[in-house]
């Protein structure tokens, strides 16, 4: 199963730092919870002050309750750690959706980016 998880965040340069930073973190932590990150990016925004989203494309084994591994994570040392140093009232709102994909058609790392 894969989630798509979105997060609103105060301004682009807030958004760039939780990515560029704080995701990178999640990266190494996230695996030790069933998690693995397939993607992070960030919205393309050309003011610096409007509000910003960064999308996280995570999967999760078959058969895993994905709302269970979230609450572990988020309850952990790990992410403690990881989110150290960043104000969580940076974060406006964070979405999850459960997405599927269609094994007849080709993944998107099949495709060329143009």
């Amino acid at each position: 199963m894969f989630q798509l998880r979105i997060y609103t965040l105060k301004d682009n340069e807030i958004a760039s730092l939780y990515m560029n930073k704080y995701w990178q973190k999640h990266i190494v932590s996230l695996p030790k919870f069933g998690i693995k990150v397939e993607g992070v990016f960030k919205e393309k925004k050309n003011s610096l002050n409007d509000t910003c989203r960064v999308f996280a494309l995570v999967s999760f084994q078959k058969n895993v309750n994905a709302k269970e591994k979230n609450e572990e994570y988020m309850n952990s040392p790990e992410f403690k750690e990881d989110m150290k140093g960043f104000s969580m009232r940076n974060i406006l709102n964070v979405e999850s959706l459960d997405i599927q994909k269609d094994d007849s058609l080709p993944f998107f790392n099949d495709l060329e980016v143009m």
